[in-house]
């Protein structure tokens, strides 16, 4: 029954992986440090890159007004040589709080340890060149299958229906889709963590999503100074990818883990 499933990235089902780094502090020389990181060599590989300006669009009794707010942060961009984009750098301050995001997100992601020596490594460069205080980390994984069988998305054979992240409503639906949050404790350093799913399914669209957000949040924040600082966030990401691979293992029927060529 599962033949017609069939994974977005071939070998796996992963569309896109991002991490990001939560800052408690706003970044002030934005610009400045857009164009010191255009001079790194790390960062030489992104084909695109440019600054963030949010754009507010009102309508009013005179028309159609636009507000163009300050720069609030910059995105760099790789792309494959077929013109797919492959990876996004971005930092950002967020709007109206003195707090912003550094994030990483690839939509060709292969394996774990590929990811911590490609795309964690330019995070953690940035990390030692911004020398900000952080608190928090987090990583979201979204598995996207498409469904080529002439019959409805057999959810049963996709979703394992004794796990408690499940009901019943969910599964018999024709279009279903369920979010869940939590909080928890981490357990080595008894840290805080958030998770959130998002699973859905959509026999118009003929999809299966699975978005899995695993944050941890550390007791208190600490300054980034030296790359080797940095990279000893390594831990806490191997945390998430953990608790990513505990998530589908609990969620996902035998022979949709097989299909995936899933390992835990």
């Amino acid at each position: 029954m599962l033949q017609g499933l069939k994974p977005c990235s071939g070998n796996h089902s992963i569309k896109n992986a991002e991490a990001q780094i939560f800052v408690p502090q706003s970044f002030v020389a934005i610009e400045e440090d857009f164009r010191k990181f255009q001079t790194i060599d790390i960062f030489n590989s992104f084909q695109k890159k440019g600054l963030i300006k949010p754009t507010t669009i009102s309508i009013n009794n005179k028309g159609l007004g636009v507000e163009q707010s300050p720069v609030s942060g910059y995105i760099f961009e790789k792309f494959e040589s077929n013109g797919s984009l492959k990876d996004v750098f971005r930092v950002e301050n967020i709007n109206n709080s003195n707090r912003s995001v550094l994030s990483l997100s690839t939509r060709k992601y292969s394996r774990w340890g590929n990811f911590k020596e490609e795309q964690l490594r330019l995070v953690y460069q940035a990390l030692s060149e911004l020398k900000p205080y952080i608190n928090a980390v987090s990583f979201t994984y979204l598995d996207e299958f498409d469904w080529h069988g002439e019959s409805k998305i057999p959810v049963y054979e996709i979703f394992n229906s004794k796990s408690e992240l499940l009901n019943i409503k969910f599964l018999d639906s024709r279009n279903g889709t369920l979010v869940l949050i939590s909080q928890g404790l981490t357990e080595e350093e008894n840290l805080i963590t958030e998770e959130k799913v998002e699973l859905s399914f959509n026999n118009d669209l003929r999809k299966v999503q699975i978005s899995h957000q695993f944050l941890v949040k550390f007791k208190s924040p600490f300054r980034i100074l030296k790359i080797d600082e940095a990279q000893n966030l390594d831990k806490y990401f191997d945390i998430v990818h953990k608790e990513h691979k505990s998530f589908l293992n609990h969620l996902l029927t035998d022979d949709c883990k097989e299909l995936i060529k899933f390992k835990l």
